[in-house]
C-alpha cells in the first residue's frame, strides 16, 4: 500500500487552476525530487501533500499512523533569534549552549566582568559536551554522521558543518583533530556539490587544506556556475552556493574565527585543546594565500566588529587598515614573525599593545581607524 497517494487533484486560488488532474503515489523508500519554474505550483503541491490545503476536486489518502512534516519556504513570523541560533536548535543541547555563548559572545561588552563570567561558564559548558565519533572508511579514520546510527553516507556536506558553519573546529585546534578533518573532507570532496559549496569551501580554509587545492577546485566550480550559484548544466539548483566565493576568499584573506569549545575526538582526551585563553576571537591575515600571489582586500568585516583591510605584495604584507565598529580590544596574530607590531591611530599617535608569544592586543574606539605595520 501506498504511504501517500494523490488521485485526480484540482487545486486553484479562484481562478485557474494551479493543479489539474494530479496524481501522484509515494512508496516506503521512495525519494523525490520536485522541478519546476517559479509558479508551477511546487509549494502547492507539497501543502497538499501535507494536507494543509483544501482541494477543488479528486482525492488524498495517506496510510494510517504517517506523521507528515513539510519546511516552510517563508521564515515563520513567531521565530525569532539569529539565523545561527535557529539553525543551532537542530543541534539538541549542545546547539542551544552554542547558541547562548554566540549571542554572549556578539552582544555582550567582553570588558565587562559580568559577561566574562557568563561567557566563562558556557565555555565550561561546552568543553564538557562529548568528542567527534569517528569510524573506518577505506582504510582512513572519518567523522561519523552520527554518534548513534548511520555512520556515513552520500548525502551532500552535512558532516563537516561543525568545522563551518558549525566553528567549532579550526586552526586553533588540536592537529589531530585537523587531520581528521582533512580525511573527512577529502574522504567525499564536494567542491561541485549542488547544495552545499558554501560551507564546503570555508571547512577546507578552516582546517588547513592546500590553498592550490582550494584553488584549483574553486576555479573549476565558477566555471560551470553563474554569478547566483545556479549550475549551469541543470538551471534548478544552486541558490544555496551563491555564496561560495565570497565564502571562500574572505576567509584565505582574512580569517578572524576561533574554534569555540574544547572539541575533541571521543575517547581521545589529548586531542582536546582549549580555545587561546582570554581571545574570544583572533584576526589572521592572508592565513591560507599562496605567498606568491599578489593580494588585496577591503573592508572584510572580521569577528569583534572590524572592518579590515590588507595587502599582500611580493610575498610580504604592507600596512594594514582597520576600523573598529564597537570599540573592542582588537587580537592580531603577528603578520610579520620576528618583528614587532606597531599600531599607530590614523591622524593621531602610537597605541599600547599587548604580546604574548605570537599575538598582539590592543584596545580600540568605536569608529576609529588604525593603522598596523610592520616594526624593527
Amino acid at each position: 500500500m501506498a504511504i501517500l497517494s494523490l488521485q485526480q487533484v484540482t487545486v486553484g486560488y479562484g481562478g485557474e487552476p494551479v493543479l489539474k488532474d494530479v496524481c501522484l503515489q509515494i512508496d516506503k523508500g521512495d525519494r523525490l525530487c520536485l522541478v519546476g519554474r517559479n509558479g508551477s505550483g511546487k509549494s502547492t503541491l507539497l501543502q497538499v501533500i501535507a494536507g494543509e490545503l483544501p482541494l477543488e476536486s479528486g482525492e488524498r489518502a495517506t496510510q494510517q499512523g504517517i506523521r507528515i512534516a513539510r519546511l516552510i519556504q517563508q521564515v515563520p513570523r513567531d521565530m525569532h533569534g539569529s539565523v545561527f541560533g535557529v539553525v543551532a536548535e537542530g543541534l539538541g543541547k549542545a546547539g542551544k549552549t552554542l547558541s547562548q555563548y554566540h549571542s554572549l559572545h556578539d552582544t555582550g561588552d567582553l570588558e565587562d566582568p559580568e559577561v566574562m563570567e557568563r561567557l566563562a561558564k558556557w565555555q565550561h559548558i561546552l568543553d564538557h559536551i562529548s568528542g567527534f565519533t569517528v569510524f573506518e572508511k577505506d582504510g582512513k579514520r572519518i567523522f561519523r554522521l552520527t554518534e548513534k546510527g548511520m555512520a556515513w553516507c552520500r548525502i551532500g556536506t552535512v558532516s563537516i558543518w561543525p568545522i563551518y558553519p558549525g566553528n567549532v573546529i579550526g586552526l586553533n585546534s588540536h592537529p589531530k583533530l585537523l587531520e581528521l578533518s582533512k580525511r573527512s573532507i577529502f574522504a567525499d570532496p564536494r567542491w561541485l556539490d549542488q547544495n552545499g559549496t558554501s560551507g564546503f569551501f570555508p571547512s577546507a580554509v578552516r582546517v588547513g587544506v592546500d590553498p592550490e587545492v582550494i584553488l584549483t577546485n574553486l576555479r573549476k566550480y565558477i566555471s560551470i556556475t553563474s554569478p547566483n550559484g545556479f549550475i549551469m548544466t541543470v538551471k534548478i539548483t544552486g541558490i544555496e552556493n551563491c555564496s561560495t566565493v565570497p565564502n571562500t576568499i574572505n576567509e584565505m584573506l582574512c580569517m578572524s574565527h576561533l574554534a569555540v569549545g574544547n572539541a575533541h575526538i571521543q575517547g581521545e582526551p589529548e586531542t582536546k585543546k582549549k580555545q587561546i585563553e582570554g581571545l574570544p576571537y583572533l584576526l589572521r591575515l592572508f592565513p591560507a594565500w599562496p605567498k606568491d600571489k599578489d593580494a588585496r582586500f577591503v573592508n572584510i568585516r572580521t569577528w569583534g566588529a572590524f572592518l579590515v583591510s590588507g595587502e599582500l605584495k611580493d610575498g610580504t604584507i604592507k600596512p594594514v587598515r582597520l576600523t573598529s565598529e564597537r570599540g573592542r580590544v582588537c587580537h592580531l596574530l603577528n603578520p610579520w614573525p620576528g618583528h614587532k607590531v606597531v599600531v599607530t591611530e590614523v591622524g593621531g599617535t602610537t597605541v599600547a599593545t599587548q604580546m604574548q608569544e605570537d599575538r598582539y592586543s590592543f584596545k580600540t574606539v568605536a569608529g576609529k581607524s588604525y593603522e598596523i605595520q610592520k616594526g624593527e
